[in-house]
């Protein structure tokens, strides 16, 4: 009997010093996709994707966080929301200076999640911050992408990057109805030609985006299911759903398609993570001869 409970007190003490533990890092996840869209690339690229910071600082100035990137070279940055918090006292200034910093490495685009969205949609209650919060990002180089396209070649490759934001009605916990390929046909008219990268936060809808076109989707929002299982799946969804499909990994949707999941860099409603690290994904995208199916992680 006093053994079984020095046990339970041993596997207790873990399991609270590895939360604290995930709480406090992140780990780098490598990603490669393959694709023929990117057959006109001489070299192939390399994208940093961001999502769900919820104003969390790794160092004075989030120092780790953007030495890391950094130390990646990436061609191009991507947010995926909710990189602060929807709180009327909760200050955005440290993420906003942050974010600044990244796009003097490179080119960075945002779209936004909930927490952003819940600003836009009540901006009396929130006193315009949201607005003032996006107007100083594209001030300082930062593309905001709200239900918007944004097309560039690299070389002779054309990418196509698409910045999905659904109404808050979509995030909603309990009831209420789906969003639907209807409903993001309404959002926005896109064009389906070259290499197209949809950033969309919410995974939940990762049917229906395939639906909708596109070849790489780039979500968040489940902060890994909170408890982390074997097979990236997680034990709860920010709308308590138990193990929810889609809350981390690279998944295959289609010949043409494939997903990628971020388990976050923060926390918010739920603070606590186990076996399930914040993570800085960083995604190589190649030509269709490349093998496709390298991963490697590194903690930081």
């Amino acid at each position: 009997m006093q053994t079984s409970i020095v046990v339970l007190g041993i596997v207790a003490l873990y399991i609270i010093l590895e939360a604290v533990r995930e709480l406090h890092t992140f780990r780098k996840v490598y990603y490669t996709v393959s694709a023929r869209e990117l057959n006109g690339m001489k070299r192939s690229r390399k994208v940093a994707f961001l999502s769900d910071l919820h104003n969390a600082s790794y160092g004075k100035e989030n120092q780790r966080l953007y030495q890391a990137i950094r130390e990646e070279k990436p061609d191009i940055v991507l947010i995926g929301g909710d990189m602060l918090v929807g709180k009327r006292s909760s200050s955005y200034e440290g993420t906003l200076s942050f974010l600044v910093r990244l796009a003097e490495l490179c080119s960075v685009y945002y779209t936004n999640g909930n927490h952003e969205q819940k600003m836009k949609e009540n901006a009396r209650f929130y006193e315009g911050r949201y607005d003032r919060y996006r107007s100083a990002l594209e001030a300082n180089g930062v593309c905001v992408l709200e239900n918007r396209q944004e097309a560039f070649l690299w070389d002779e490759a054309k990418i196509c990057l698409t910045g999905l934001e659904i109404p808050l009605w979509g995030y909603k916990k309990q009831g209420g109805k789906p969003v639907t390929k209807r409903d993001l046909d309404r959002l926005m008219k896109k064009k389906e030609d070259g290499f197209e990268i949809v950033l969309a936060h919410n995974p939940k809808y990762m049917k229906v985006y395939e639906k909708w076109g596109g070849n790489l989707f780039l979500s968040g929002h489940y902060h890994g299911g909170i408890v982390g299982f074997p097979g990236n799946r997680g034990i709860l969804s920010p709308d308590f759903r138990l193990f929810p499909p889609y809350t981390a990994g690279k998944h295959k949707l289609s010949k043409k398609a494939t997903a990628i999941i971020s388990r976050g860099l923060g926390v918010h409603t739920l603070p606590f993570r186990l076996w399930n690290p914040a993570e800085l994904v960083i995604i190589t995208l190649q030509g269709e001869k490349g093998n496709g199916n390298s991963r490697k992680t590194a903690g930081i």
